[in-house]
């Protein structure tokens, strides 16, 4: 049986009849204002409501032409922060820093921003500061600086404190960053910095030889799945699925959250091969021998200075491999 197709009928004062409900579609100073409602009652009173409301809002938009981005970083620092974030101190720091700075770029008004004032304010200025030892500021910091004016001035510009040229935010954070060159380094987990030459296998050769050995496992099945120290010290065997291939691990570490979060892995060659060489069992934890993630991290530093990996790149908390 042939669906019957939807037509939109057309009712006077600008009204559309769509199936059951009523679409009122109206201009006010040439921006086009539209509603949806359930009657057609409610669709005359909706018309003029919106009207209404465009009215206000230009009526708002009139008096906060002159808001610089000054005031909008003050509002967030003072009034968002507090509320919202949970490291209050270093976010406030963070703003106080753009502030103190780059003072002729906060002062301009957010109503005549564009993305050359940002680019040549902004980013050319902070191309030229330098920071710990003497480097200049990396890619990603400016990135990161971009991205909280960013959130300030939609916030202030969706509470109508501030509004935007051509009603759009110029901070276009990818095109504004797409021309300075990344000069972070990309380090690989278990290399040596000074060399560059991967130590993976004279690694877990010596994590073998420390304890009962199941620190090596430990850092195999971290290399080979991405798993955190907390969710691989958590794992049992009945959480591993071998026919399927696949482990749900659980991360109680998730902060704000009444129950613990959990996730599938998929396990390649290489790890069944370490719970082959580990010893299969029906129940239980898999790794017995340490009981907290920092006991990991501190037979791992042990194992650093035994060894004298001064230039081993291990991620001091997770320890989660960087693909």
């Amino acid at each position: 049986m042939a669906r019957e197709r939807t037509v939109s009928k057309r009712l006077p004062e600008g009204i559309y009849k769509r199936g059951k409900k009523y679409r009122v579609r109206t201009t006010y100073n040439g921006k086009s204002i539209s509603g949806t409602y359930a009657s057609l009652a409610e669709a005359k009173q909706g018309k003029q409501d919106l009207i209404n409301k465009a009215k206000d809002n230009e009526h708002l938009t009139t008096h906060n032409q002159n808001a610089t981005i000054k005031d909008c970083l003050l509002l967030w620092r003072d009034k968002v922060i507090p509320v919202k974030c949970t490291y209050v101190k270093t976010e406030q720091n963070r703003v106080d820093n753009i502030i103190n700075k780059f003072d002729k770029f906060v002062n301009n008004k957010v109503a005549e921003l564009t993305s050359n004032m940002v680019a040549t304010e902004f980013i050319d200025i902070r191309r030229k500061h330098k920071g710990r030892g003497n480097k200049y500021i990396s890619r990603s910091t400016i990135k990161e600086e971009l991205n909280i004016i960013r959130r300030v001035l939609d916030y202030a510009h969706g509470k109508g404190i501030a509004v935007f040229k051509n009603h759009i935010n110029p901070i276009v954070v990818r095109s504004l960053i797409a021309d300075i060159p990344n000069t972070k380094r990309k380090r690989r987990i278990l290399t040596d910095l000074r060399t560059g030459e991967s130590i993976e296998k004279e690694f877990l050769k010596a994590c073998s030889s420390y304890g009962d050995g199941s620190l090596a496992y430990f850092v195999e099945l971290a290399i080979y799945t991405a798993c955190r120290r907390g969710e691989l010290l958590s794992l049992c065997w009945e959480d591993i699925d071998f026919d399927k291939r696949l482990m749900t691990v659980k991360n109680k570490n998730t902060k704000k959250r009444e129950e613990d979060e959990t996730r599938l892995v998929p396990l390649g060659a290489k790890a069944m091969d370490v719970f082959n060489r580990i010893g299969i069992k029906k129940r239980g934890r898999v790794f017995t021998t340490y009981s907290h993630p920092d006991s990991i991290t501190g037979a791992i530093r042990n194992l650093r200075k035994k060894k004298q990996y001064k230039g081993m790149v291990i991620p001091p908390k997770s320890n989660r491999s960087h693909k």
